[in-house]
């Protein structure tokens, strides 16, 4: 399935590969500022413009939770806001963390994470750990580009001035793993933590 020979560097999603997500808690807390419940929550919130504009960088966390605020109607203060939005990692996914620990002297390991500020800065709080994995972690906000936007992959792969084939990706998204594959990325659609420590096995075993 993958060309192992002539990989260089192994390009991970953080959300759903390396760190744990879960959109339900934040649901939940800003239920806590609304007269709606939080699966009603969920079935309002959408992955809409400000929300890509937010991840993308354009548009400042504030006006982002004004937004918020008003699809939602929540009766919340900016930061009551962000505290519930950023209550959305749960932990490291243990397994991927270790694996990567082990194997990135041997190979660069870089992330590629589409986020918004204030979730990188919760994330780097609370899993130190994670930015030491890797050579740099290619942030969309910071980018200006986000997954599965082509122009998104080719500015990464510039950043790491390698050629696409040489680069094995993970993610857990398939619209973002089938953007790679057109680019000439070697992807895999993420599942669970043994799908990613397995590939990393077979890697080392090449």
């Amino acid at each position: 399935m993958f060309d192992f020979s002539i990989i260089k560097a192994l390009l991970f999603d953080l959300g759903g590969v390396v760190i744990e997500i879960n959109f339900q808690r934040v649901f939940n807390s800003w239920s806590k500022y609304s007269h709606l419940n939080p699966n009603q929550i969920r079935q309002l919130f959408y992955f809409d413009k400000p929300y890509q504009q937010h991840e993308l960088g354009k548009i400042e966390s504030n006006n982002y939770y004004e937004h918020v605020r008003s699809t939602l109607d929540l009766d919340a203060s900016n930061s009551e806001i962000e505290l519930g939005w950023n209550k959305i990692f749960t932990g490291e996914i243990n397994p991927v963390v270790k694996r990567i620990g082990d194997i990135k002297n041997k190979i660069n390991c870089y992330a590629f994470t589409n986020t918004n500020e204030a979730h990188q800065n919760t994330w780097e709080k609370a899993y130190p750990n994670i930015s030491l994995l890797f050579n740099k972690v290619f942030s969309s906000w910071k980018l200006g580009y986000r997954k599965p936007d082509p122009t998104a992959f080719e500015a990464v792969l510039n950043l790491m001035n390698l050629n696409a084939k040489e680069v094995l990706f993970f993610d857990d998204t398939e619209e973002n793993v089938t953007t790679a594959r057109s680019l000439g990325i070697q992807a895999t659609l993420v599942k669970h933590a043994l799908h990613v420590t397995s590939i990393l096995d077979q890697l080392e075993e090449s």
